[in-house]
């Protein structure tokens, strides 16, 4: 669900992700991303969005499609979860299991945290 309660976000396993406008019941967009796709996370301002894909994560900006940073948090173990923070400045990505957990934070690109705190 999108923050602005507006709109639903759906991912695909055919590599496609969708906007859809829940008042008016239409397709308000359609992206390409990589089939491997999953677990998709929005920004605490819905304009960015975020993927894993194998063992990186990639964000992009929802409206566009268009990937503007990946993160490699280098696990050995994958992504077990992973979230925007609720400022929109950092990323927390958590990998492992219930005997060995690692906790990374990444800070974002300024630019891109300026946009998320302006909105």
């Amino acid at each position: 669900m999108h923050p602005s309660n507006e709109y639903v976000v759906i991912l695909t396993d055919q590599g496609f992700y969708y906007i859809f406008n829940l008042a008016e019941g239409d397709i308000r967009g359609k992206q390409k991303v990589d089939k491997k796709s999953r677990d998709l996370k929005l920004d605490p301002s819905g304009l960015y969005m975020s993927l894993v894909v194998g063992t990186k994560i990639q964000i992009f900006e929802l409206a566009k499609g268009t990937m503007i940073s990946e993160i490699d948090p280098e696990f050995n173990g994958g992504v077990s979860c992973h979230q925007f923070s609720g400022t929109g400045q950092e990323y927390i990505v958590v990998s492992g299991s219930h005997q060995n957990v690692v906790l990374r934070f990444f800070e974002l690109d300024k630019k891109i945290s300026k946009v998320i705190n302006k909105v």
